[in-house]
């Protein structure tokens, strides 16, 4: 690997070798508390091991850098053939067309329908966010929606009820240290068909108690992060902040401090016990076929749970779409009252009959997430839209008007908290 990083007249490179003492760059930065607008000038140059490194490199990257678009992500350093060939006649039809960017160099060509090879790449702090935006790496797939096509209803159906019961556990406060192992105690119990169903403390993330470095941990594994790390918006979701049907409600400010530090407990709470139960099957060797018959249980652990619950539980979501993402069991009567309305008007407007009056599909607001039925569909779906950037409410309510997510509540509400002020 070549150490010589060179310097354009706009930006400043920052070298990284295998040796260096902390290899992520982008968290590198913030821990070393520097500001964005310092962050937004500082590129990355990445080389394969097995990459050829010249004077002739060095000489193509100073003359090149100085005119590249300031806004760009990625520059790659490596170029097959074809796709040179391709891309070059891509470019001269662009600028016949009158869409060619003036000023840019003949070698710098926009890669717009394909992409070679990642031997070198130069990297923009803006790519590296804009890359962390679409993390996991995976392929695309609709295996699910195959495996799943497979099935006749019925047995789709025959593995709705949960599998896995994971209650939130605040184990650092004396007010609610105790009320998590009693409600897995009360399913052992009391729990009717989810007796035998196991049941799992989940420690809660102590946002209070929590040091720097435990944030950034959590900003580094894509669980929480400030709103310039969020995924892109749909039209829908832009449009209903525009119109003032919700406030948003960041975790971080500008100076990417954390605002309100039961917003990110709460948050990191969720998605890690999400995370954990995915990845606890992973590790169990359990295949993805059978993975999608298993639906987890979630519960704040200041949830009011009754056998009338489970009873509920088992004649509601006998009706429940298959294809379901999540089911929220707690409610606001203000929810249930607009949703519900809606619902109904839509049912006459398209002539159809929805399946349950109970199960209401969540179109444009949420509710609370007191208890939740996840399908692992709908737990990948969650997790494909990590970070959190936002209050958890209304992160889970951009996920659904994004259609990452099919949400379901059930109305009137089944679940409900005790009120115990939210720990932090």
């Amino acid at each position: 690997m070549s150490k010589y990083i060179p310097k354009s007249n706009k930006y400043l490179i920052i070298p990284v070798s295998p040796q260096a003492p902390d290899a992520n760059w982008t968290m590198g930065m913030l821990k070393q508390g520097l500001p964005a607008a310092e962050r937004a000038k500082r590129l990355l140059i990445i080389f394969e091991d097995d990459a050829v490194v010249t004077t002739d490199t060095v000489a193509a990257l100073q003359s090149a850098l100085p005119k590249l678009d300031p806004s760009f992500d990625i520059l790659a350093l490596d170029s097959a053939g074809s796709f040179c060939s391709l891309s070059c006649r891509l470019d001269w039809v662009m600028r016949m067309l009158g869409l060619h960017t003036p000023g840019s160099l003949p070698r710098l060509i926009r890669a717009r329908i394909s992409f070679s090879r990642t031997t070198g790449v130069v990297l923009s702090y803006k790519g590296a966010v804009q890359l962390f935006r679409y993390l996991p790496i995976t392929r695309v797939s609709d295996l699910w929606e195959r495996d799943l096509g497979s099935q006749d209803r019925s047995q789709r159906l025959q593995g709705w009820f949960p599998t896995d019961i994971y209650v939130i556990h605040s184990y650092w406060s004396p007010e609610r240290r105790h009320i998590a192992p009693a409600l897995c105690d009360w399913f052992k119990r009391e729990g009717g068909q989810l007796a035998n169903v196991p049941c799992t403390l989940f420690p809660g993330f102590w946002a209070r108690g929590a040091t720097r470095d435990q944030i950034l941990d959590l900003v580094a594994r894509r669980i929480v992060a400030p709103e310039t790390h969020a995924k892109p918006q749909g039209p829908l979701t832009q449009l209903l902040y525009r119109l003032g049907f919700s406030a948003a409600a960041p975790l971080f400010d500008d100076e990417e401090k954390v605002i309100n530090l039961s917003y990110l407990g709460t948050a990191a709470s969720h998605l890690l016990a999400v995370q954990n139960w995915t990845m606890e099957m992973v590790k169990q060797g359990v295949p993805p076929a059978e993975r999608t018959n298993r639906h987890l249980l979630l519960f704040e652990d200041d949830a009011v749970v009754t056998p009338e619950t489970v009873t509920a539980l088992q004649g509601v979501l006998q009706d429940l779409d298959p294809c379901y993402d999540v089911v929220g069991l707690d409610s606001t009567d203000n929810f249930c009252t607009f949703s519900s309305f809606t619902t109904a008007l839509l049912d006459t407007f398209l002539l159809r009959k929805s399946p349950s009056s109970r199960l209401v599909p969540a179109r444009m607001s949420y509710s609370r997430n007191t208890g939740l039925v996840m399908s692992y569909k709908g737990a990948m779906n969650l997790l494909s839209g990590l970070p959190v950037t936002r209050e958890i409410d209304l992160w889970f309510r951009d996920l659904m008007t994004d259609q990452v997510l099919k949400i379901f509540v059930i109305c009137p509400r089944i679940v409900g908290p005790i009120g115990l002020e939210t720990v932090q």
